[in-house]
């Protein structure tokens, strides 16, 4: 059995109190290497405790939060078991990584890390990860849960943005990924993208970054970009790929032109009869769209990918 006491993030989430709360967060320090100025307050807002007797475990699943967790363990063992987000063929607009999904899709259930946890040790991951936990020997363990997002994992989306794209599960990530790649950059309300050169090319992105360079020195800092509703932090990580903690015109134009293209190339791929649902501002959640649509979408694309996947064995034998 597990019994699991959850977080109030969401008012209308039972089982919490204020009180409750203040009370969890006397009873922890932040680490001083998380910037406990910046997360204390995620960290008093999220928690969720695990109580389960043993053998009890949660099914491979994948979170949708956009934020990085922190898992730490209390009493008792806990074996945890991890997948990353896998590279789809096709876009996907269903969710394909809910609770026990993952041993059913055509890759199937191949977890990289294994890991397990003793009283008083902590697990970090990125979101997207999908995990599998079982607590380990008779007796019952706890543990608690924390999400954060000072920083956000914003390298991580980049490195894995295409995966993160064409994912359902981590779509909430999208609006967040939009904001730092364009930096404010006006137009395209709905996200819509367009190809990599076309995007490289456009002329108001060498205008903006001169608008947005106040000191004229070439480079894009915190203070320059504090105007963005999340922290500066992560879109400087997003676009700085020589790690000067600055945003050059080049990184600016790549970082840009990088989410435009992806972002394309998924709307594109989508049938046309769904592709509104890429768009921002059709629907608040892709967990909200129709059950049985979302069953026919998810059913569409995976016969989409095991078509290209034929189709590319078929072009190897060649």
């Amino acid at each position: 059995m597990l019994l699991v006491l959850t977080d109030v993030q969401f008012e209308d989430r039972p089982g919490w109190t204020k009180a409750m709360l203040r009370r969890v967060a006397k009873s922890f320090k932040v680490p001083d290497f998380m910037h406990p100025e910046r997360t204390a307050r995620d960290f008093g807002a999220t928690p969720e405790f695990w109580f389960g007797t043993g053998k009890a475990g949660a099914k491979a699943h994948m979170d949708s939060h956009v934020q990085a967790t922190v898992s730490v363990q209390i009493s008792g063992r806990k074996r945890w078991r991890l997948m990353p987000l896998r590279q789809r063929d096709a876009p996907f607009l269903a969710m394909i990584y809910s609770d026990g999904q993952p041993y059913e899709n055509d890759e199937g259930w191949q977890p990289l890390f294994e890991i397990v946890l003793e009283p008083g040790e902590g697990l970090f991951f990125p979101p997207g990860m999908i995990h599998e936990t079982m607590n380990v020997g008779d007796v019952c363990a706890s543990s608690v849960t924390f999400q954060f997002n000072y920083p956000y994992a914003a390298r991580f989306y980049r490195r894995f943005f295409p995966r993160v794209r064409y994912t359902a599960d981590i779509g909430e990530s999208w609006v967040l990924i939009k904001e730092w790649a364009r930096l404010g950059l006006h137009g395209d309300k709905k996200g819509k993208g367009e190809p990599y050169d076309q995007a490289r090319q456009r002329a108001d992105v060498g205008k903006h970054f001169a608008k947005l360079d106040k000191d004229g020195d070439g480079r894009l800092t915190e203070a320059e970009l504090s105007f963005l509703d999340s922290p500066a932090i992560n879109a400087i990580a997003w676009h700085d790929l020589d790690g000067d903690e600055a945003i050059s015109l080049e990184e600016f134009r790549e970082g840009f032109a990088y989410w435009s293209d992806v972002t394309s190339s998924a709307i594109k791929a989508t049938p046309k009869e769904w592709r509104k649902f890429q768009l921002f501002g059709t629907i608040e959640n892709l967990e909200d769209i129709p059950q049985g649509l979302a069953k026919k979408m998810r059913q569409a694309a995976l016969a989409e990918e095991r078509r290209l996947k034929a189709a590319k064995e078929q072009q190897s034998e060649l």
